[in-house]
C-alpha cells in the first residue's frame, strides 16, 4: 500500500499489472497535466554534469563536464516492439568527447515513456517501457511496476514531490531495486521552464557509491534558474548500502514494486 497517496495504474496498460491504492482526499493538490508540465521537449539544453564516487558530494577531484541534450522527433524503428505511441522522439546526450548516448521516448495513453537506449550508432537496446511522467498526476502520487523477471527483475517506484525550484512544479523521484543494486534518480520540472535539473545515486555491493547532479543549465541559450546542490539533498548513502546488501535474489522476489523506497 502507498499510504496517503494515489497509485497511478500505469503498469496495467503497459505491462499487464498494477496494485491499486485509495484515491486521495478531495482537498488534495490539483492535478498537473503532462503537456503543461514538460514544456517544449525539442529545445536544446546544456548543463554541467558533476560526477564522482564515495561519500562526499564535494570530494576533491570530482569530475565535471558540459553536456548537451536534445530530443528530436523520429520514426519508430522497424525492429521496435509494438507499442501504441505518439510523438516518438530520440533524445540524445552529447559529451565533450563527441560520445552520444541516446534513448527512445514516446507518448502513451499513460504518459511519457522511455523504452530503448544505445551509444553512438550501436543497435537499439529495448526494454519494457518505463513511465517518465504520467498524463496527469498530483503531488503525493506514486506509481510502480516490475520490469523483467528473476533473477534480473527490477522493481521501480516513482513519487511526485514538491521541488525547491518552484511552487507550482514537481520533483519526480524514482527508485529502482535489483539484486544487490539500488539506484535513485530525481528530476525537477517547473511549468515556466520545463526540465530544471537532476540528481542521481547508484549503490552496488562491492563498489563505492556513484553520484551525479546537474548545474548551470541553459535552454536555447537562455540560462535557467539555478540551485546549489545543498538545496537538493540526496538520500543517505549508508541506508542505500544497507538496502543493497539486503537485496538477495530471494528477498527481492518477495517484494512488491511499491517497496522500492530508501528506508528513512
Amino acid at each position: 500500500m502507498l499510504p496517503r497517496t494515489r497509485a497511478l495504474c500505469v503498469a496495467a496498460l503497459l505491462l499487464g499489472g498494477c496494485r491499486k491504492t485509495p484515491m486521495p482526499p478531495a482537498d488534495a493538490r490539483p492535478a498537473i497535466a503532462l503537456a503543461a508540465f514538460l514544456g517544449e521537449p525539442t529545445a536544446p539544453q546544456t548543463y554541467i554534469e558533476h560526477t564522482g564516487t564515495g561519500p562526499l558530494l564535494d570530494a576533491p577531484g570530482h569530475d565535471t563536464a558540459q553536456l548537451t541534450e536534445q530530443c528530436i522527433p523520429t520514426a519508430l524503428p522497424d525492429d521496435a516492439p509494438t507499442l501504441a505511441l505518439t510523438q516518438v522522439m530520440a533524445c540524445r546526450t552529447t559529451h565533450p568527447d563527441g560520445t552520444v548516448h541516446a534513448s527512445l521516448h514516446g507518448t502513451h495513453a499513460v504518459g511519457a515513456v522511455f523504452f530503448a537506449h544505445r551509444t553512438g550508432d550501436a543497435p537499439w537496446q529495448y526494454h519494457a517501457p518505463k513511465v517518465r511522467v504520467p498524463q496527469s498526476f498530483s503531488i503525493g502520487d506514486a506509481w510502480a511496476a516490475q520490469h523483467g523477471s528473476a533473477p534480473n527483475a527490477q522493481l521501480r517506484r516513482c513519487d511526485a514531490e514538491p521541488t525547491p525550484w518552484c511552487a507550482d512544479g514537481a520533483a519526480i523521484t524514482c527508485v529502482t531495486l535489483q539484486v544487490h543494486h539500488v539506484s535513485w534518480v530525481r528530476n525537477h520540472w517547473c511549468p515556466a521552464h520545463g526540465h530544471m535539473g537532476h540528481e542521481g545515486v547508484v549503490v552496488r555491493v562491492g563498489a563505492a557509491p556513484y553520484w551525479s547532479w546537474s548545474s548551470d543549465a541553459t535552454r536555447s541559450d537562455q540560462p535557467l534558474p539555478s540551485l546549489p546542490i545543498a538545496a537538493r539533498p540526496l538520500p543517505d548513502l549508508d541506508r542505500m548500502a544497507d538496502l543493497a546488501h539486503a537485496l538477495t535474489p530471494d528477498r527481492l522476489a518477495q517484494l512488491p514494486p511499491e517497496a522500492a523506497r530508501i528506508p528513512e
